[in-house]
Formats: C-alpha cells, structure tokens, sequence
C-alpha cells in the first residue's frame, strides 16, 4: 500500500502491485511447502520434530492465551486501520 500509493505513475503502480502479489504468494507457497516438509519428519520418526510446537513458551494455556492477545491486537489495529480509509 505504501509503496503503491508512492508510485510516479499508473505502471510503476501496477508493477510494484504486482510484484507484492508475487512475493505474498511465494511466502504462502514455501510456507506450505516448509509444513508437508516438517510432517514428513515427524512421520519418519514417529514424533515431533525437536524444537517445534509452543513447549518453548511455557503452560499450554500461556501459549494459547499470547496467541488469542496477539490477533486481538492485530485485528484492532487492522480494523482501526480500514475504519480510518473509509
């Protein structure tokens, strides 16, 4: 958005729109990929993976609960965000 918005023209405009669509879909896409990656390990070795999953943050409910705060205050901001575009 940023960038769009400093565009000097309609195809600067265009291209770096475009070039934000193609970066997002190769992190979703490698994301995807890392995942099957990740489950064949654990698969082939009949566990998780060593150093996977939230055991790092603590209790269950702590992981859980940072999780829930975290997209609490990204869908705020979010909101806040297309509340003010309108």
């Amino acid at each position: 958005l940023w960038l769009e918005r400093r565009s000097e023209n309609e195809d600067q405009r265009i291209e770096r729109r475009d070039r934000g669509v193609l970066l997002g879909s190769g992190f979703v896409g490698g994301e995807g990929l890392l995942g099957v990656a990740i489950a064949g390990v654990a698969f082939a070795q009949g566990a998780r993976p060593q150093g996977f999953g939230t055991d790092w943050l603590g209790p269950p409910w702590l992981a859980g609960g940072v999780s829930f705060l975290a997209f609490c205050l990204f869908a705020a901001w979010f909101v806040g965000r297309v509340r003010k575009r309108t």
